[in-house]
């Protein structure tokens, strides 16, 4: 499985086999990508990457996860990639605009709050392991907006 292409994707590189913490290294990682992706190809990059990572990242997902037998495998961070790019799309790159979401991403992807813990509970396969993800990634998105707004 390890020289499978999805085997890649979804531990995005072997990111995912970090012994501590592999969500969190997921969504440092997730971060890198997002820089790269707004440094090379602006705001609409961020969107052009989520196109892509996105239906890449459920088939690999469901892919590592059927041949692991298990529901969510820890090693899959594909999901917390795209859940940070989602986190961070369109937002300027300071110190604090990257910190408080990727911040609040961690909070919500952990803790679940409803409707992410419903739909994780209810969306199967890799649609599934990605879904919690991406509504923690929106969710930091739409706090950091509402914050934003509140600031200025």
């Amino acid at each position: 499985m390890k020289h499978d292409w999805a085997w890649w994707v979804a531990t995005v590189g072997g990111v995912g086999l970090t012994p501590l913490m592999p969500g969190t290294a997921g969504s440092v990682a997730g971060v890198a990508v997002a820089w790269g992706v707004n440094r090379w190809a602006g705001p609409w990059g961020g969107a052009a990457a989520l196109i892509i990572c996105v239906p890449l990242g459920v088939a690999a997902a469901s892919r590592t996860a059927a041949s692991l037998k298990q529901a969510d495998p820890s090693v899959v961070v594909i999901d917390e990639v795209c859940g940070m790019i989602l986190a961070l799309i369109g937002l300027s790159w300071t110190p604090l605009t990257v910190a408080v979401p990727f911040l609040l991403f961690r909070l919500f992807d952990i803790i679940k709050p409803y409707p992410i813990s419903w739909a994780e509970q209810r969306v199967p396969g890799g649609w599934g392991i990605m879904v919690d993800d991406l509504l923690a990634g929106l969710a930091a998105q739409v706090c950091v907006r509402l914050l934003l707004v509140w600031w200025t």
